[in-house]
């Protein structure tokens, strides 16, 4: 599954730069975190996932451990991730892009999802529906932190 989408943030695009490439910063931004661990240049991180959306009344939330590695070029971060939700492999890449406006940075995302099984237990539907919410948590979080 792929999504994108941009928002428009009032800091300096150097310091939405550091934001993005420092573990410690974003992860404060990202949903259902409950560890982070740096190793070098790559760190683990493991969620509970909200998936409440999903109308399944068993079902609130996931469990996800992923390790990633994040890529800096000139005007782009990239963030790959491997790992597993409920015992099935995910992997992600997220590809952010800044660009200094006048009334500080633009930063436009993309992002590949690789869900698997589950994807066929959810559905697409039911899966962007979740994506949209947690992405809508990460960057109400980032526009607190970076205005």
């Amino acid at each position: 599954m792929k999504v994108n989408g941009q928002l428009e943030l009032s800091a300096e695009e150097e310091k939405v730069r550091r934001f993005l490439t420092d573990p410690d910063q974003f992860s404060q931004c990202l949903p259902g975190l409950r560890e982070l661990q740096k190793e070098g240049d790559s760190f683990k991180a493991s969620f509970k996932i909200d998936v409440s959306s999903a109308g399944i009344s068993q079902l609130s939330n996931i469990s996800s451990s992923m390790r990633f590695i994040i890529e800096q070029q000139k005007g782009e971060v990239t963030i790959r991730g491997q790992g597993k939700a409920v015992g099935m492999k995910v992997g992600i890449e997220l590809r952010l892009r800044t660009m200094k406006i006048p009334s500080g940075t633009e930063l436009r995302w993309e992002a590949s999802l690789e869900l698997g099984l589950l994807a066929k237990f959810f559905g697409e539907d039911t899966l962007r529906k979740i994506t949209e919410d947690n992405v809508s948590e990460l960057t109400s979080c980032m526009r607190s932190r970076l205005g």
